[in-house]
This record gives C-alpha cells, sequence and structure tokens, in this order.
C-alpha cells in the first residue's frame, strides 16, 4: 500500500512541475536569454570600459552593433 502511494505522489508531483515549467515558460525563457546575454557582452563592454568608455555607453555601443549585424532584434 506504501510502494503505491509513493508512486501516486511521485506522479503528481511529476505533473505539477511539468505544468509549472509550462505555464511559466513566458518568464523562464527571456530570463535565461538575459542571463547569456550579460556573460556573452561582459567582455566586449569591459574593454570598452578601459578605453574610458562609461559602461552605459559601451552597453549601448555592443548591443547597437549587435543590432546592426541581425543577431539581436531590437
Amino acid at each position: 500500500m506504501t510502494f503505491m502511494a509513493n508512486w501516486v505522489g511521485k506522479a503528481l508531483v511529476a505533473i505539477a512541475v511539468v505544468f509549472f515549467l509550462q505555464t511559466a515558460k513566458a518568464i523562464l525563457i527571456p530570463v535565461a536569454l538575459a542571463g547569456v546575454l550579460v556573460f556573452t557582452l561582459a567582455r566586449p563592454v569591459w574593454r570598452l570600459h578601459v578605453l574610458g568608455i562609461s559602461n552605459y555607453i559601451g552597453a549601448a555601443v555592443v548591443m547597437g552593433g549587435l543590432d546592426q549585424r541581425g543577431i539581436v532584434d531590437l
């Protein structure tokens, strides 16, 4: 009896996790993409900062360059 209850409980938790991830997809995908962009673009922005360009301007320049190449659609 406890084996069956344990299995049913795990199945319900698995279904709940899948349902949660399915509904949270609209939020999780942009957050994950933002994290990837932060780690990918930190080095070019840092290089521009070393050259004396502000981080804000450097980020705008890097994102503008990616937009011009068609990599990012702003």
